[in-house]
């Protein structure tokens, strides 16, 4: 997406990124400064979960296909969210050589989680790709 389409975002623009810093690196800033009364933590897990998804699916049910890949660029560009204890057990229990690096990773972790082994269905898991 070009900056004259990011602009129309406001929170989107690619613009103005400074030293070699990351393109992302001013939204980011700029979403959380958006949510700076609930600390970065917090703000951190409501874009992820809740401001990207809904830019997305607005983008989608629109067709606004810029805004729908900048919000997928960003959502996968993400940094690691608070480490908590799904993300925790997940890595332990997959023997990852280290933890998620990014949001995406641990949102996939999580997702693992919920559909496999929070109600203990191993026989159908989806990273082993057996099926019972």
């Amino acid at each position: 997406m070009g900056d004259d389409q990011a602009s129309n975002y406001g929170w989107v623009s690619r613009a103005g990124t400074k030293g070699g810093a990351p393109p992302f690196v001013p939204a980011l800033a700029t979403l959380r400064a958006i949510f700076a009364d609930l600390g970065p933590a917090r703000a951190d897990i409501l874009i992820c979960n809740v401001v990207l998804p809904f830019a997305a699916a607005v983008a989608h049910i629109e067709q606004d296909q810029p805004l729908l890949e900048y919000a997928q660029e960003l959502y996968l560009a993400y940094p690691a969210l608070a480490s908590n204890q799904v993300t925790r057990s997940m890595y332990r229990q997959l023997g990852l050589e280290r933890e998620p690096k990014n949001a995406c990773q641990q949102q996939g972790l999580h997702h693992i989680y919920v559909q496999t082994c929070r109600d203990k269905h191993c026989a159908t898991c989806i990273v082993i790709g057996r099926d019972a």
